[in-house]
This record gives structure tokens, sequence and C-alpha cells, in this order.
């Protein structure tokens, strides 16, 4: 976008921060499973950030993987001066990343959205009636 000088260094850095984090929220906190079948359906509940290192939580991939969304916001907001529509536009977009990436977000749906129902259903089990009271 930078290259063909239509559009000031600001809106460059904020769309490429806007379109990595769309990008890596969908293809990591969005879309559930694993290509590979020889998994017999193991991860069909799990999304992709939830399988990398068996669920471990601060691995050096997972800390690299929230790294990322941090520099490219630091660069974002930096590049436009810290003028306050960027820094709520990038600093909107790394939050959203980060907290799907904190481990106490792992295997949570919030508010149901996304769930794999059969999977993801919670069980409420009742006490079981005496059948000789009826």
């Amino acid at each position: 976008l930078h290259a063909s000088l239509f559009f000031p260094e600001s809106d460059c850095w904020t769309v490429v921060n806007i379109v990595h984090g769309v990008l890596t929220f969908v293809l990591l906190h969005w879309v559930k499973g694993s290509p590979d079948e020889s998994t017999q359906g193991e991860y069909n509940a799990l999304t992709l950030y939830e399988q990398i290192d068996a669920g471990t939580p601060w691995t050096s991939t997972k800390k690299f993987l929230m790294l990322i969304p941090a520099i490219l916001t630091w660069i974002s907001c930096h590049v436009a001066d810290y003028k306050p529509f960027y820094i709520v536009v990038n600093c909107g977009i790394f939050l959203i990343l980060i907290i799907a990436k904190v481990p106490s977000m792992h295997r949570v749906r919030l508010f149901g959205i996304n769930s794999t129902p059969g999977i993801d259903t919670k069980i409420e089990y009742s006490p079981k009636k005496n059948p000789k009271e009826d």
C-alpha cells in the first residue's frame, strides 16, 4: 500500500495490523479441527492455537505468537505518532488477539460463540428419582 504513494504510512501500517489480526484470528482462533484424518476426530473441538504444543501454556512458540501482534501494534501506533484514532483501532485489534491467546481462555467459548454442538455442550446431571416412589 505504501509503495503506491496514495496512502499515508500510518494508514498502511494500520491496514497491515488489521489484516494480520483478522487473518490470524480466523486461522488460529476460529477454525477448528485438524486436516489430518489419522487423528480420528480427536482435535475436532480444538482450534489450531489450542492444538499447538499439546495445549501447554507459555511455550516459546506461543510467546512468539503473542509477540507478533504486539510488535505490529507498536509499529502502527509509533508511525501514526500515537494519534487517538490509530491507538484505538490498533490496540483494539491487539487486545482481541492477546485475550484469545491467554492460557485461561483455553477451550473457552464466550457466550457459546463458535462452540461445537455435542462436544462443547455442558451436560447437567440431575439426581435420579427413585422408581419406587412413583
